[in-house]
């Protein structure tokens, strides 16, 4: 659902402090919203009220899940019955007409960095799950990065379909690796342990450096997301690609062509690219 570190400061800020002393069986709408989320809404955005509620009903859930608990308190609850003020999407902070200023960036930053970021770009992907890849998730043979469940937000495996230039590039990326790191099954392995792979905290904080603070590892996604939509590429589509929870009626819908769709899709946006500016690298 989110980060680690997310979760753990939303339940020490938040949940202990504020409703870590009831009992289950007082836990209501009415009691939630006296104690919790009406304070919150006097010195928080309704971004991060609703954070705060995702998680506790997260943890609700989970604990019905694995009989911790026999009935779920907030089964029935949504956000909009408790928070009226509707929250606002975040303006975007890059546009295809930024392309030129970032491949500059890319192009300064270490070849661990730039490898990362390209691949964020180039398919979308989220931080965590770029910088958890290993060398065999890359299917040669059937041209798909195959990205496993425990790797991605939604908890279920992915697969991404690829193109010669991505080849060229990861082929350039391994080779230009000490041959300790070459060894190493991640694609991104730690330089104090080439056995594990970097933290994602650790390669977000890498990519906001590269960036000087002017935008993030998720702005690359939401580039990618915005400018799919501007080429035309289909709407469920480019849900498919980022991995994002389908309704079952879509998810039939979307297998019965995403395979060429996709990768029609990935195709016209990595010609786009190497259009303007991904050539040079």
């Amino acid at each position: 659902l989110h980060t680690k570190k997310g979760v753990r400061s939303v339940i020490e800020k938040h949940l202990q402090p504020k409703v870590g002393h009831l009992q289950l069986k007082q836990v209501s709408r009415q009691v939630l919203d006296e104690v919790l989320f009406w304070p919150l809404q006097q010195h928080l955005k309704p971004s991060t009220t609703r954070l705060v509620f995702q998680v506790l009903k997260r943890v609700f859930k989970m604990a019905k899940g694995v009989g911790l608990i026999t009935e779920n308190p907030m089964a029935n609850i949504s956000f909009k019955e408790i928070v009226t003020t509707p929250v606002k999407a975040k303006t975007a902070k890059l546009t295809v007409i930024d392309l030129p200023k970032i491949f500059v960036q890319i192009r300064q930053s270490s070849n661990t960095v730039k490898m990362l970021t390209l691949l964020m770009l180039l398919f979308g992907t989220r931080i965590g799950e770029t910088s958890q890849a290993k060398w065999s998730d890359f299917d040669r043979r059937n041209n798909r990065w195959r990205i496993p469940a425990e790797h991605t937000k939604t908890g279920q495996a992915h697969r991404i379909p690829l193109t010669p230039f991505f080849w060229k590039l990861v082929q350039q990326y391994k080779q230009s690796l000490p041959t300790k790191l070459q060894r190493s099954e991640w694609l991104f392995p730690s330089k104090s342990d080439f056995n594990n792979a970097i933290k994602g905290q650790y390669a977000s904080q890498q990519v906001s450096k590269l960036a000087k603070g002017q935008w993030s590892a998720h702005d690359l996604r939401k580039l990618a997301r915005t400018a799919w939509l501007e080429l035309g590429i289909d709407y469920m589509i480019g849900e498919f690609l980022l991995n994002h929870q389908l309704r079952q009626v879509d998810q039939a819908y979307i297998q019965t062509f995403a395979d060429v769709k996709c990768q029609e899709a990935i195709n016209t946006w990595h010609n786009y690219l190497l259009g303007h500016g991904l050539a040079e690298f």
